[in-house]
């Protein structure tokens, strides 16, 4: 199955999802640049993304995060105790992942290309995930 045929899925299966548009020149999101610009709707990080900083999106209401191509590396407990959120999306399947990443987001199950460091941590942490 392709990417965009996960997208499909994602979008049927979950009804909520969050929006915001990040018009930015950052390479690096960080708690507090955005932890409290999070609303309702679809959710976009920025294609020149890069890093995602330690707790960025520790307890935000997200429910699906695609992470983009351009991202290499995802800080300790970035993603931690978000009680909504259900899907990362992984367009790179090389990416550098931090300690506790999903800590207390019990939901959430990764999607990734197959063979990545990113399904290893998957493995090593016990983390639900699926490969395409």
């Amino acid at each position: 199955m392709d990417i965009n045929a996960f997208r499909k899925i994602l979008k049927k299966e979950l009804i909520r999802t969050l929006l915001l548009t990040i018009e930015s020149d950052n390479t690096a999101l960080d708690s507090a640049s955005w932890h409290y610009a999070i609303s309702d709707g679809n959710f976009s990080l920025p294609p020149q993304l890069t890093a995602i900083q330690s707790e960025a999106f520790n307890g935000t209401p997200l429910i699906i995060v695609e992470i983009p191509a351009s991202v290499t590396g995802i800080g300790d407990r970035a993603f931690a105790a978000s009680a909504l959120l259900r899907a990362l999306l992984f367009l790179n399947g090389n990416v550098t992942l931090g300690a506790d990443v999903l800590k207390d987001s019990d939901q959430a199950v990764v999607i990734c290309p197959a063979g990545g460091t990113v399904e290893e941590w998957c493995v090593r942490n016990d983390v639900i995930y699926v490969t395409y």
